[in-house]
């Protein structure tokens, strides 16, 4: 089933809610790039439109692990925030192939950075 204009729209904004906390590959603010990433996904998988996939990605707790694991972190990368605008770009190309594709890196990224946050705070995974 494909998105309307204002699922779209909805998911354009918490995606570019992103973009003011991740500046030249650094945080400006890493609680508030967590607050907005949290908008940003749980709007993604409220996309399915299946109340309990979003419950049970809401049990993930995962600005609370984001938070722990990015804590102190200074260092990051732009392509975080620039993803999230780009799949909301291939979304409303109708392009699934390319989105899935960019949300598996995406992703790859994103436990690659945890890790590196880890190791830098002293701890291990």
């Amino acid at each position: 089933e494909a998105l309307t204009l204002s699922q779209l729209a909805h998911l354009r904004a918490t995606a570019e809610g992103t973009l003011p906390w991740i500046r030249n590959d650094r945080f400006v603010d890493v609680d508030r790039y967590v607050s907005a990433n949290t908008r940003f996904h749980e709007a993604l998988v409220s996309l399915a439109g299946n109340t309990a996939l979003l419950q049970a990605y809401r049990r993930l707790a995962m600005p609370a692990v984001m938070a722990k694991a990015l804590h102190g972190a200074e260092e990051t990368l732009d392509r975080f925030t620039a993803d999230h605008v780009h799949l909301v770009d291939l979304l409303e190309a109708g392009d699934l192939p390319a989105a899935r594709a960019l949300v598996r890196d995406h992703s790859d990224a994103g436990k690659e950075r945890v890790r590196l946050a880890i190791t830098a705070a002293g701890g291990s995974y």
